[in-house]
């Protein structure tokens, strides 16, 4: 498990990683930028599906959990044999 915000990124748990020059006072110019993204991210959330699906086909997740998502192949083709 990391604490590295990064890899929460890569893995399809965060929408966007955003850049702001100083978070203690940010300008105005960065403020709009959040905004848009949040408003960017509200629509994305619900034009997408309403499960946890993004955490394993987004194009980072596909990168980054490859053998997760082998593994859960493997166990769904185990219990279909059955």
């Amino acid at each position: 498990m990391s604490y590295d915000i990064r890899d929460y990124a890569k893995l399809g748990l965060l929408y966007k990683l955003l850049h702001v020059e100083n978070p203690e006072k940010p300008s105005q110019q960065d403020i709009r930028n959040v905004q848009g993204e949040l408003v960017a991210a509200v629509a994305d959330a619900r034009s997408g599906a309403v499960d946890l699906r993004n955490r394993l086909e987004s194009t980072g997740a596909l990168e980054m959990r490859k053998a997760s998502i082998l593994v859960r192949a493997k166990l769904e083709a185990q219990w279909l044999e059955k």
